[in-house]
């Protein structure tokens, strides 16, 4: 008899006597775990891209926070209630009690789903408790953060699908701390900070814009190279270029070739141009 499949995404066996599979289950306890942060976060000033000013005030003074926030706040405490008292009708589990403190409140509630999460992944609304929480932190994510830097792809799972790292840092930085940044793979969702999936990567995206290439090396590889070097190698003929001005797309692996002082081949790389 085939072994029963994830509930959530359908595409790996469920983690017996759970209805989801590792990955979704390890997702579900991430996403229940950093709701107490997020909650807390939205009462903050959104976080700007660096160098951007808010016209006509001060970058520092303090800003209340805006309708949107505070209706997720009161989102995110509402769907914890939900499942307190699913667990309370369903399964006779004993609800914490009520706190003044919101934000106090918010980590009971997730300390006390998080007590009972085994429970909840073994019922049948375990796919809807993870797309629940996934939604949560998402628009709490885009509320409180929307001009967090970009991911960045690094390579390919040996599941197939792609794995993307948060930098999080500036791009200033020369060497970013591999035990630090994390990166999660976009089909099986498996996540560890960078020097874990270095061991596991066999290969990165194959094409890349410059500024999407420059923070690829940097945080899979620790190298720092500036968009005038990227320039100068492909122009050099010693990386390969598909497409022209801000469509430009740099091969992958002749930057990593020339950033880790690999022997160029003359006369093995040529620029290729395309229509944009």
């Amino acid at each position: 008899m085939p072994r029963a499949t994830c509930t959530h995404c359908h595409d790996h066996p469920a983690a017996l006597p759970g209805q989801l599979c590792r990955a979704c289950t390890c997702q579900v306890t991430r996403d229940l775990r950093d709701l107490p942060e997020w909650h807390t976060a939205l009462l903050e000033r959104p976080r700007r891209a660096a160098g951007q000013r808010v016209a006509g005030g001060d970058a520092h003074a303090p800003a209340p926070a805006a309708g949107p926030a505070l209706d997720h706040r009161a989102t995110i405490r509402g769907t914890l209630w939900a499942w307190t008292r699913y667990l309370e009708h369903a399964h006779q589990v004993a609800p914490p009690p009520v706190l003044v403190d919101t934000d106090a409140l918010v980590v009971s509630l997730v300390a006390h789903l998080t007590d009972h999460l085994g429970t909840l992944l073994a019922g049948d609304l375990a796919a809807d408790l993870a797309a629940s929480l996934s939604h949560l932190v998402t628009r709490a994510s885009a509320i409180a953060a929307p001009d967090r830097p970009s991911t960045v792809p690094i390579g390919r799972c040996p599941c197939g699908g792609v794995v993307i790292a948060d930098t999080g840092a500036p791009a200033n930085h020369r060497v970013q701390p591999l035990d630090l940044v994390e990166a999660w793979c976009t089909h099986c969702h498996d996540r560890g900070v960078l020097r874990w999936w270095q061991t596991r990567l066999p290969a990165a995206a194959e094409w890349l814009p410059v500024s999407r290439l420059r923070m690829h090396l940097l945080v899979a590889h620790g190298l720092h190279v500036s968009d005038a070097q990227l320039w100068q190698w492909a122009h050099r003929g010693h990386v390969q270029v598909s497409g022209e001005g801000r469509r430009a797309l740099y091969r992958v692996a002749d930057a990593l070739n020339r950033a880790q002082g690999v022997p160029i081949q003359r006369g093995a790389v040529h620029t290729v141009s395309e229509p944009a």
